[in-house]
């Protein structure tokens, strides 16, 4: 009889959602309930056409009033970051899950953020063994880079990643689990660097970037006579580095032909930076539902993040075929040949990314061609695939309790 496997997924799960942990979460649940392995899923919320039985998923919000209520202390948590709304929830979401735990859940607990101390803790009580996998760099590294550039720009007052309690929250749940999932050796590295055993990491800490959905992310009608357009796409905040991009553009207003586009929600201290910064061409979008009309436009795509496992954005966008300029503090700047499909430059050196957007926008035909490689380099990042990778991680872990 096979082990059976719980999932502690921080987000809505359900067949549909597009990409992030709500559609890993669920891809990995059905392939575990078709190997009779699956034991419970305790989740944020399910979507309506959530197609998993009953019994074996356990959310935290049962009906769509709390939903809402939390959504929206989420966004206040945003705009007024002293709110802490953010670390609330999880705490709370905690609380319940280390409650509704019990033997049934599984033999193993799977856990993609390592947000849950006290579950974590509860489920080692009932003889669990609990994996986690880590989606963000350390914590208090983030904490610290943070901070410093908050002090450079001169931003005072309350902010995300500055909060002490939640990183000591995640460092708690970090001490409890019995192995780790890096997404790679730099994000393996900053966790080993803050005291994390480099023994709890599985795998040597390589494994493949998240799954995108490469069909929906797709290159659009050619835009061979468009406009140069550089394009920024995340949920903006200052570890996403756009302070350094905007003064890079800036650099360049009066040498080159172009636009500069940056799409996503800013959080307070960003929304006054960008309010403040009146850049020739450049132009701050806000919100999209669907990005995918951005990155079709765009001729190269730029993550300057000062700390950052991922960003799934630069998959997507070369999902697209634009090729990426990516700061080496980008956990996903392994996945870009340096000239090929893409091009990786020390996270603060402003005159070398302003260079690159000026090598860019001279030399639109090559541009093309990398970006027609950057398609193909992530044709095998589907979510199919990541999910599958985690099934064998957990797979084997499994095998590592079950013993000879």
């Amino acid at each position: 009889m096979p082990l059976k496997v719980g999932l502690l997924i921080n987000a809505m799960i359900g067949p549909d959602i597009g990409t992030g942990p709500g559609q890993e979460g669920y891809e990995v649940a059905k392939g575990l309930l078709k190997r009779n392995a699956l034991g419970k899923v305790f989740c944020f919320s399910v979507t309506d056409d959530c197609d998993l039985p009953a019994d074996k998923v356990v959310p935290f919000c049962r009906t769509w009033m709390k939903s809402r209520a939390l959504g929206l202390l989420n966004r206040v948590h945003r705009r007024y970051p002293a709110v802490r709304g953010r670390r609330r929830i999880e705490q709370w979401m905690d609380a319940a899950f280390a409650r509704m735990l019990t033997r049934e859940a599984g033999d193993v607990l799977y856990c993609p953020k390592p947000l849950y101390p006290r579950t974590i803790r509860r489920a080692r009580e009932l003889g669990m063994m609990v994996v986690v996998e880590t989606s963000v760099l350390h914590p208090r590294f983030n904490l610290e880079v943070v901070s410093a550039e908050r002090e450079r720009l001169g931003i005072r007052g309350a902010a995300g990643y500055t909060d002490e309690q939640r990183v000591r929250n995640i460092e708690a749940a970090l001490e409890g689990c019995d192995r780790i999932f890096a997404w790679n050796a730099f994000v393996r590295d900053s966790y080993v660097k803050y005291g994390v055993p480099e023994s709890k990491f599985l795998g040597g800490g390589e494994f493949a970037p998240p799954g995108i959905d490469t069909d929906r992310f797709s290159p659009g009608a050619s835009q061979q006579d468009a406009i140069f357009t550089v394009l920024h796409v995340s949920s903006i905040s200052v570890i996403k580095g756009v302070q350094y991009l905007l003064d890079a553009w800036e650099s360049l207003a009066d040498e080159i032909e172009g636009r500069l586009l940056i799409v996503g929600p800013a959080d307070r201290d960003m929304r006054r930076l960008l309010a403040k910064r009146k850049i020739k061409n450049s132009e701050w979008v806000g919100r999209a539902r669907d990005p995918v009309a951005y990155y079709r436009q765009a001729s190269v795509f730029v993550s300057p993040s000062i700390s950052d496992a991922g960003p799934r954005t630069v998959l997507e966008s070369m999902a697209c075929g634009v090729p990426a300029v990516v700061s080496d503090h980008c956990g996903v700047s392994r996945s870009i040949t340096q000239g090929d499909n893409g091009f990786v430059y020390h996270y603060n050196d402003v005159a070398k990314l302003a260079s690159l957007l000026k090598w860019s926008c001279q030399n639109r035909e090559q541009l093309r061609s990398m970006g027609q490689r950057a398609r193909e380099m992530v044709q095998g990042y589907s979510v199919t695939n990541y999910s599958g990778e985690i099934e064998q991680r957990i797979a084997a872990v499994a095998a590592a309790v079950k013993g000879p």
